[in-house]
């Protein structure tokens, strides 16, 4: 290892030489210039590529370079991906424990499973440095042909939404990084793009197949074990029922009806219409507080569960709801497949819609972090396009009895 003035000077020159730096370490030699005629800084930069090669030996020249130079962020970088730098999941850990992006949300968990998968595609000990476009495109392309658990030993492509999904924490994550300034992490990350998907659940209920469904429900309970014998079945589906009311009338997630407690409910006096006041922030998916007024049918199913400890549903469980609801829906030979309970929220969603409510009022009652999502239900109004045609062939049914 040893610092030398590249070069010679000719007599009457000016000696403008600048001092070259040539370090060995083991089978890796690295000659670079300092780019200074101060030879205790050169000394000192010699010192910085001796440390660069024993933690990373196999570092670009590239970085070495443009650690010594001091180039800006190309600097931070170099020195990052020398030392390792930040871990993925070491960045993951990081926002899922922060209270400002994922630790305080009902989601977490699910934020956290996506995570885990990333982990494994891309490797839970790899640098932040190290991810670049070629590794987001392998982490897409290995999304998206993942097989997906299904029940037995079945398994499922997994869907668009899914993949989407999961890119959108690594996405969050590379924001939330350039944003607070991570000083162990890069100033730059590749784009992470989402891969084309189906429309959501395009399916809504109307008042047969409300009726139909309901109704169905309600038999289960008069319904007798088979010849066979078994086990007493178990008679509470008039409970799920009110669930579903209060669903269908509400909007809510199911998770949020489940979790609802009496002291979030406000009770119409005289006049003014009861309320729901949803305030938990770990209890809400987005994290977004709402009060969600109270329709007078789903006054009523909430009243019908006075007595239940603590609140309305605090006895049932989703395993139960999501059970009873695919038994009730076979029995009323609904075969759509997003006949599912989570309609029940797109039902109110698109009857409000219908009835003219504005898109920013749906928006704050259905509690949507963004107008974009809420936009969705103006594609499922079939019945308005129909309208609008019958409009049409009236106004030139008026026109022609004018001529």
């Amino acid at each position: 290892m040893t610092v030398y003035l590249k070069g010679k000077l000719k007599p009457g020159e000016v000696d403008r030489r600048y001092y070259m730096i040539r370090v060995q370490r083991k089978t890796r030699r690295v000659v670079a210039s300092s780019n200074t005629r101060d030879k205790a800084l050169a000394l000192r930069k010699e010192e910085e590529i001796v440390k660069l090669l024993d933690n990373n030996p196999d570092i670009p020249k590239a970085d070495i370079i443009a650690a010594i130079t001091g180039n800006g962020s190309h600097r931070h970088k170099a020195a990052v991906r020398a030392a390792g730098g930040l871990t993925l999941k070491e960045a993951f850990d990081r926002c899922l424990k922060s209270p400002t992006v994922w630790k305080d949300i009902k989601a977490h968990s699910e934020y956290a499973r996506n995570c885990r998968v990333i982990e494994e595609i891309l490797g839970a000990d790899t640098p932040l440095a190290s991810i670049d476009y070629h590794a987001i495109a392998d982490l897409t392309a290995k999304l998206v042909t993942r097989p997906a658990p299904g029940k037995g030993n079945t398994q499922k492509k997994v869907s668009g939404a899914t993949v989407n999904n999961h890119l959108a924490c690594i996405r969050r994550m590379f924001n939330v990084a350039l944003d607070e300034r991570w000083p162990d992490a890069p100033t730059a990350f590749p784009k992470v793009k989402t891969v084309k998907k189906r429309l959501g659940r395009g399916y809504f209920m109307d008042s047969w197949d409300e009726k139909s469904i309901f109704d169905a429900v309600l038999e289960l309970d008069t319904l007798n074990p088979g010849i066979k014998g078994g086990p007493p079945r178990k008679r509470d589906a008039r409970r799920y029922h009110l669930l579903y009311q209060v669903l269908v009338e509400s909007g809510l997630r199911l998770g949020e009806a489940l979790g609802l407690l009496w002291t979030e409910l406000d009770f119409p006096r005289g006049k003014r219409a009861g309320m729901i006041e949803l305030f938990r922030h770990e209890d809400l998916k987005t994290g977004r507080q709402r009060s969600v007024p109270m329709t007078e049918t789903c006054c009523q199913a909430l009243k019908a569960c006075e007595g239940i400890e603590d609140g309305p549903f605090k006895d049932l469980n989703d395993r139960r709801a999501q059970d009873i609801w695919a038994r009730a829906r076979k029995a009323a030979k609904i075969a759509h497949r997003d006949c599912v309970v989570h309609c029940l929220r797109h039902t109110c969603a698109s009857r409000l819609i219908e009835s003219g409510v504005d898109l920013k009022i749906v928006k704050e009652w259905l509690g949507h972090s963004s107008i974009a999502t809420t936009d969705i239900y103006t594609h499922l109004q079939t019945k308005q396009l129909s309208k609008a045609a019958l409009s049409m062939q009236q106004l030139r049914e008026d026109s022609t009895e004018r001529l």
